[in-house]
């Protein structure tokens, strides 16, 4: 994963939380109070699903550009801790493939602001299986092109759906329960867990 497992999700949030509704306050001429009642009922109902990922589709919900704004706003991506020395390490041993619901054009503006492409062998998006990985047929549509998935494979992610959903498919997994550093960890979680990617060092 990405968001939340190799980056501070402490962006993601503050998009959703902060930067959309000052958009839609401003494009509507409304209190943020007001936007934000209204992002936070709109965001609940598709949350989970590809349209909650997609900008386009967001753009079109709340009428704002949020294309142009990410690209504005991309410079505050910041990766984990320790998150460049898992990359390395891993790839001496595992095959290294990064699966995200992140939009296809948000995704490109990260990979080449963080420039990780070069520790990672593979990209797969949720956009071009067509499911969420909050959705039990991405992990079908995930093994036709790994293999390897899901007997040999492990999925590292903060998203608690998307581990479920995982595991439900046979596929191990490792929740990380720390993905925003300016808010608390994950309370409860099922199964092997850890704050972040550095914990995994020793392991690799």
């Amino acid at each position: 994963d990405m968001d939340g497992t190799l980056t501070d999700l402490a962006f993601d949030r503050a998009f959703f939380q902060h930067t959309l509704p000052r958009a839609y306050a401003e494009a509507r001429g409304i209190d943020h109070d007001t936007a934000s009642a209204h992002v936070a009922r709109e965001l609940a109902v598709i949350h989970g699903t590809l349209e909650w990922y997609s900008l386009p589709n967001l753009s079109r919900l709340f009428d704002v550009d949020l294309t142009a704004l990410t690209a504005e706003l991309a410079h505050n991506v910041r990766l984990q801790a320790g998150a460049l020395e898992f990359l390395d390490k891993a790839g001496r041993r595992y095959r290294r493939v990064l699966v995200t619901n992140a939009d296809p054009g948000v995704l490109a503006l990260k990979l080449r602001h963080l420039g990780i492409g070069a520790w990672l062998d593979a990209v797969i998006s949720a956009h071009h299986l067509g499911a969420a990985k909050e959705e039990a047929v991405f992990y079908e549509r995930l093994a036709a092109l790994e293999p390897d998935c899901p007997q040999a494979g492990v999925l590292i992610d903060d998203n608690l759906r998307a581990i479920t959903a995982a595991r439900r498919a046979g596929l191990a997994t490792v929740t990380i329960t720390r993905p925003d550093l300016g808010s608390d960890p994950h309370a409860e979680v099922e199964g092997p867990a850890v704050e972040s990617v550095a914990d995994l060092l020793p392991y690799l």
